[in-house]
């Protein structure tokens, strides 16, 4: 499973649901119309999460804080040591 995810990490929703329908396809036999019901489930997940977020981002109620990377150069020297 690990792989899986990691394999499709950064692509767009649809290949990774087109992935997963192939997954379940062959371990059930699904029908491959399935990746759109897939993927509306997961933007509909998505959505219960960060809806708020936009909202107050519409608003201008957001703390910058809130959502700023606490450490960029930390990060950025992680990365940069992982190549």
């Amino acid at each position: 499973m690990e792989d899986f995810v990691w394999r499709l990490t950064g692509k767009e929703t649809i290949y990774q649901m087109i992935a997963l329908a192939e997954a379940v396809e062959s371990a059930r036999g699904a029908s491959r119309s399935k990746r759109w019901a897939y993927k509306k489930m997961y933007l509909d997940g998505l959505w219960q999460k960060i809806s708020g977020r936009v909202e107050a981002l519409r608003k201008g109620d957001v703390d910058p804080e809130s959502i700023w990377c606490r450490d960029p150069w930390a990060l950025l020297e992680l990365l940069r040591i992982a190549g």
